[in-house]
């Protein structure tokens, strides 16, 4: 009987940490999506220093984040998120209007995709 109760408190203590990670991921990677939001709509208005700002502002963000993400996402994942963040911050800052919209797009769908494909759904499990 004890071994089966340890067992089954080990697989509820794992679900909780999954859920937990699963929850922590939403809510960072929504927080950066909405910042890249905001810069984009300010560059759409011609303000790229305010959007470059918040750019930064987002990696910042990103950054600080780092060690989580490297724990729960995939390595591939999370540096192409990396190398995303670094061209758009270059668009931004030297005010490459043809190029920052679609980046900053690009970028924003790329950060919601990675939360999107952690969440435990029937089509992530096949």
């Amino acid at each position: 009987m004890r071994p089966l109760v340890l067992g089954l408190g080990l697989l509820l203590l794992c679900l909780v940490l999954c859920l937990t990670a699963t929850l922590l991921l939403d809510r960072f990677t929504d927080h950066a999506a909405a910042a890249l939001e905001t810069a984009r709509k300010l560059a759409a208005d011609g303000d790229y220093p305010a959007a470059a700002a918040q750019v930064r502002a987002a990696w910042r963000y990103w950054e600080a984040r780092r060690g989580f993400f490297g724990v729960v996402l995939r390595h591939a994942e999370a540096d192409g998120v990396h190398g995303s963040f670094r061209r758009l911050l270059a668009y931004g800052e030297n005010a490459v209007a043809q190029e920052f919209a679609p980046a900053c797009a690009e970028l924003i769908a790329e950060i919601r995709h990675l939360a999107e494909a952690e969440r435990p759904h029937y089509y992530n499990v096949w």
